[in-house]
């Protein structure tokens, strides 16, 4: 095993799983050491002389910056507290956006990749002959709890776009991690090698969301017609009050063929597990008796709370998607849940509209999400509302039809999740000897590869058990990496946070007051 943890975090666990990286836990109880070792908590006193001797034998490190000190003395730094790391042009931050944290940090003497005010962020290098990368923040503790604020996305636009998402940015945290095995690979000689983000010989995959809120049938049909000018299927996350009658013939008729599923009885998100069972029950009857049985739910402005998740489970959903959580990132469960989260990009029409956009910059915006998201070899899913894409039909159709020509083609998020559930029964190890590659492979299934990948280039592999030469892999250029600009969007984010969280709290106060008004 190349990887292993120094214990079994269970938030590193499924950081690596969603990579898709083979690794071990438990490192020093193993009877073969790695090669790369994540020390994924504060080491044990017992633990200390076998971490000096892995790392003065070779081994590789990433680590929480202040970690690193039990190992080696010499290593320095500071206290801070770290909004957000902005990234640069080094290895570690390819295709990795803004990284928001909010939290307390520690940056390690040295830090030259990234920057937090204006300062090196994280460490890239040698230590007493050993390679390693020191990370500012605790990834565990960071990943573990679910918070949420507002966000502003950049764009084009004369005032900030921004949503209430989650409040850390959990996939570049990923891409970060993920890097820094990747530079860590590369120093070995060695390619990162990982399962493949999307089905098996797809460059990236596309898919579009719809969540119908408060709208009727007279909105939802013409947004179906969208679907069927693209020839494609949406998936759709219906709430069932809000269609009232027209519910079983917003089923037969308009999104005949299209990917139902389900968002809400009434359009709140309650805190408690008894209410929010009781909106599932009420919710997913009716739809059951239009004949749909839905496998995911979507919470109502993307909120998200641990007995909305209890009471999804108990309803039998499966996967859910909810940008309090997560967005732009690979799916992944958050800790105690049963129910996969598959993320989206959380910036819809009317917000960019909101913003003053216009239809170029409305249909930009969402081409260049595509296009960082081809980059980085990962899916693309956008979302919006049928009555706010009635306002913008045309551009909008514009802007999917590209994105999916960048993506690699149209999915459903369901279709999407059912392969990444197969993905996850994939078990394989693997090794390097003389230029040959070594693959031990369980439970393959024939839409999972594996990826290979080097600085430059990257290759795909069949997942079957055996082995390989190297240089056989018919390797392809990565994609050109998209630049992250962040020149105007500090100054946005200091100036509008404030206007942003209360423009938000207003528009719920206000619509959970309506709502509970006419329930």
């Amino acid at each position: 095993m190349f990887v292993a943890l120094l214990g079994s975090d269970p938030v590193w666990q499924e950081l690596l799983r969603q990579e898709g990286v083979a690794f071990g836990l438990n490192a020093p109880e193993s009877p073969e050491p790695p090669r790369i070792l994540i020390i994924d908590r504060t080491p044990k006193l017992a633990e200390v002389a076998w971490l000096r001797r892995f790392a003065a034998t070779g081994g590789s490190l990433v680590a929480f910056a202040p970690d690193a000190q039990a190992i080696w003395r010499g290593v320095q730094g500071r206290p801070v507290r770290i909004g957000s790391i902005l990234p640069d042009d080094s290895t570690l931050f390819r295709n990795v956006g803004e990284v928001h944290v909010h939290t307390g940090g520690w940056i390690p003497s040295g830090a030259t990749c990234g920057s937090v005010s204006g300062r090196g962020a994280v460490f890239a290098g040698r230590i007493e002959g050993s390679d390693c990368v020191l990370l500012p923040f605790d990834v565990g503790r960071l990943l573990a709890k679910v918070r949420s604020a507002a966000r502003v996305f950049p764009a084009r636009t004369t005032k900030p776009v921004f949503e209430k998402t989650a409040a850390v940015s959990r996939g570049d945290v990923r891409r970060l991690a993920a890097n820094a095995l990747r530079f860590l690979f590369a120093r070995r000689g060695l390619p990162y090698v990982r399962l493949s983000y999307v089905p098996a010989g797809r460059a990236g995959t596309f898919g579009f969301r719809i969540d119908t809120d408060d709208d009727g049938f007279s909105a939802v049909q013409p947004a179906a017609d969208l679907a069927r000018q693209l020839v494609t299927k949406f998936t759709w996350f219906l709430a069932t009050k809000a269609l009232g009658d027209d519910l079983g013939r917003t089923v037969r008729e308009a999104l005949a063929g299209q990917d139902i599923q389900y968002h809400c009885f009434r359009h709140l998100v309650y805190p408690d597990y008894e209410r929010s069972l009781k909106d599932f029950s009420q919710g997913l009857a009716r739809l059951r008796k239009c004949g749909v049985k839905p496998t995911a739910a979507a919470a109502p402005y993307g909120e998200w709370n641990e007995n909305w998740a209890r009471a999804a489970v108990a309803s039998g959903i499966g996967f859910s998607s909810e940008f309090c959580v997560a967005y732009d990132d690979l799916p992944f469960r958050v800790a105690g849940s049963d129910v996969l989260q598959v993320p989206v990009h959380p910036v819809c029409s009317s917000r960019l509209l909101a913003a003053g956009a216009d239809e170029a910059e409305l249909v930009d915006y969402f081409r260049r999400y595509a296009l960082l998201q081809a980059a980085r070899l990962e899916p693309c899913f956008l979302y919006d509302h049928p009555g706010k894409l009635m306002k913008v039909f045309e551009p909008m159709r514009r802007a999917l039809s590209e994105c999916s020509e960048l993506s690699g083609g149209w999915t459903t998020m369901t279709e999407y999740a059912a392969w990444w559930l197969r993905r996850e029964q994939v078990s394989y190890d693997w090794s390097v000897k003389e230029n040959t590659l070594a693959l031990k492979v369980e439970k393959a299934q024939a839409d999972v590869r594996g990826v290979l990948e080097w600085p430059d280039s990257a290759a795909e592999a069949r997942l079957e058990s055996g082995t390989i030469a190297l240089d056989s892999f018919e390797r392809k250029a990565l994609p050109s990496p998209v630049q992250f600009d962040p020149a105007r969007l500090p100054r946005m984010v200091g100036r509008w946070r404030a206007q942003a969280n209360e423009t938000l709290r207003t528009l719920r106060r206000d619509g959970a007051k309506r709502k509970e008004a006419n329930s």
